[in-house]
């Protein structure tokens, strides 16, 4: 009995994985745009993101005084990693000079979020504007990936 119990009770915390919570969040990006900033040289890239699920997208609450939240982060792929300051891993990441995002997505709404790296010191900065796209936009929830967007298949909403 007490075999069964426990069979139960792991079912059941096992329910909304196997239901899809945790699975990837519907978000489409409706507009994208990079920019070079020459003197600081920095990439800029600002979204516009919509949320077409039914459900808020939010970051977790946890007591924690720290907490991670939502994030974008836009992990190059080898053409723009060659030309930015990059930290290589796992995910080569760009390196973050600055980010703005709002704390969730709304249902059928768009949210309007920015990020901006480094350009590399020896970098050309028009090659750099050019190979922008080369990159994909990762939404996290602290070390959750929500959706993984490849950039270079929204050329035509720049």
């Amino acid at each position: 009995m007490l075999k069964k119990l426990s069979l139960l009770l792991l079912g059941a915390g096992l329910l909304p994985l196997l239901l899809g919570a945790g699975r990837p969040a519907d978000l489409e990006i409706t507009s994208v745009e990079t920019n070079v900033i020459k003197t600081q040289r920095i990439l800029r890239y600002d979204f516009k993101i919509r949320n077409l699920g039914d459900e808020r997208i939010a970051a977790e609450e946890y007591p924690g005084n720290h907490p991670s939240g939502l994030e974008i982060n836009v992990i190059p792929n080898a053409k723009l990693a060659a030309m930015m300051e990059v930290r290589k891993g796992k995910y080569d990441k760009m390196t973050l000079r600055g980010a703005g995002v709002s704390g969730s997505f709304e249902p059928g709404r768009e949210t309007v979020c920015h990020v901006e790296y480094q350009i590399g010191k020896d970098a050309d900065l028009s090659a750099v504007a050019s190979a922008a796209i080369d990159a994909s936009l990762y939404v996290l929830d602290g070390t959750s990936i929500l959706a993984r967007i490849p950039l270079a298949t929204l050329e035509n909403r720049r």
